[in-house]
């Protein structure tokens, strides 16, 4: 069976983070993803660094598979090559600053008034609307707005989150509104195309909403509590007696029992009234955690390991970056693929969706800027000579051959 969106074309006027995102989840369904690229430098994200082949680690892991056209949408020929483009898109995906791609003659009103058909798909940072409208919005700036930042790290010290959060749940979230616009207009049920829309700090306060719900309900904001988790007790890292650490987690009470019990062999503990409750472990975490450490001191983090994994509980082991690369369920499944650019091979992680009826994920290159103009141009029919005027005057490019 084929992948689900195949033979679905969708044009990418994005950069950075959230729109390739977002299109690249589209990709591993089977779409084609054209991406727009300024014709040289090309998206911006390719140069955070090189360390991937050439490329950065943030564009070898949206971009691969995708097609690159470089356009200079600043003159008419690049807008009227985008423009036909869109005319033979199925989804149009957009991430550039805010009201760009109108300025371009390329937003949603301006393309769904050609083509109604069309599933239009935008991120902002803050909405489309409202007095943050106009702000630069990156992944930083909307962690510390959406307070993701208010409860990262320790108290007295704040820090964001490691990855690009608010970035990956709004692209995350517009790919999701894609596939469903596509669904309706494929069985008839949501008329003949969409306009979708999600700001950054939207994605990211649904991301948010234990802690906000938590202020919400009680008045009383909550704070970082490090590795430790707001909600409940023990759930974090805890050293044995190696100075390994462990990650132990007892989500509810009988938990809470077994790991007395049938780990820690501490039936004192369990009995403690101060931890036979969820709210009385998280209200005395001080304590518990030092109750904790003291029985984990007995032995090192290998054999406490087994104990709880033998009785059937949660742990984990704190890992390295390097750690993980090496981690046995990384080997087992098969998570990392090779992608291939101009100066080499680049690592990356596999999709990470399993189906039984199709293959899915994104091709085995990242496409040099402008590796596919020549292509589309004649897709869209451009002559020869058309198109070297094009080259010559900068509203397309081709890779140098």
């Amino acid at each position: 069976m084929a992948a689900p969106l195949r033979g679905v074309v969708v044009l990418a006027l994005e950069q950075a983070v959230s729109g390739p995102l977002a299109s690249r989840l589209l990709l591993d369904q089977g779409a084609t993803v054209v991406k727009i690229e300024r014709p040289g430098a090309g998206d911006f994200a390719r140069h955070y660094e090189h360390n991937s082949a050439g490329v950065s680690s943030y564009f070898a892991w949206l971009n691969h598979g995708k097609e690159s056209v470089a356009l200079d949408l600043k003159t008419p020929h690049g807008r009227d090559i985008a423009h036909a483009l869109a005319d033979r898109a199925d989804v149009v995906v957009q991430n550039y600053a805010p009201g760009a791609a109108s300025r371009l003659g390329l937003g949603p009103r301006q393309l769904r008034r050609r083509r109604p058909e069309l599933v239009y798909g935008s991120i902002s940072g803050y909405g489309e609307r409202g007095s943050y409208t106009d702000r630069k919005a990156y992944d930083l700036l909307v962690q510390a707005e959406a307070g993701v930042i208010a409860v990262t790290g320790e108290p007295g010290r704040l820090a964001k989150a490691g990855v690009s959060l608010c970035d990956i749940a709004s692209g995350t979230s517009l790919a999701l509104g894609i596939l469903g616009a596509l669904s309706a207009r494929g069985n008839g049920t949501g008329g003949a195309g969409a306009t979708l829309s999600v700001s950054m700090f939207d994605a990211t306060l649904d991301w948010t909403a234990p802690t906000l719900g938590l202020y919400l309900s009680t008045g009383v904001e909550p704070q970082p509590v490090g590795l430790h988790h707001l909600h409940a007790a023990p759930y974090g890292p805890f050293p044995c007696g190696d100075g390994g650490v462990l990650v132990l987690c007892a989500q509810h009470d009988r938990e809470w029992q077994d790991l007395c019990l049938r780990v820690f062999d501490a039936p004192d503990l369990a009995a403690d009234p101060r931890f036979t409750t969820a709210e009385g472990r998280v209200r005395n975490r001080a304590d518990l955690h030092a109750a904790i450490e003291a029985v984990l001191a007995a032995a090192p983090a290998e054999l406490w390991e087994q104990r709880v994994v033998a009785a059937g509980l949660a742990c984990a082991r704190l890992r390295s970056v390097a750690e993980v690369a090496a981690h046995p369920v990384v080997r087992e499944r098969d998570l990392l693929q090779e992608v291939a650019t101009e100066q080499g091979t680049a690592r990356v992680p596999r999709q990470p969706i399993r189906s039984s009826a199709a293959a899915l994920g994104g091709g085995p290159r990242i496409p040099t800027v402008g590796e596919h103009t020549d292509r589309w141009l004649r897709r869209l029919g451009y002559t020869a000579a058309e198109r070297r005027d094009l080259y010559r005057t900068g509203a397309a490019a081709a890779p140098a051959r």
